[in-house]
């Protein structure tokens, strides 16, 4: 994050296509550097 949009800066991603088929969205999340945070997920149904 910090590499694409700086110091405390947001960045928006935008994943289309996504299939659910148990109905359950599981979503990971692992720290790669200095514990970035995730401060909002949207969640849109196509």
């Amino acid at each position: 994050i910090h590499a694409e949009a700086g110091y405390a800066r947001a960045v928006v991603k935008t994943f289309t296509g996504v299939s659910v088929t148990d109905g359950k969205l599981t979503i990971g999340f692992s720290s790669m550097t200095n514990n970035a945070i995730v401060s909002a997920v949207e969640i849109v149904k196509e």
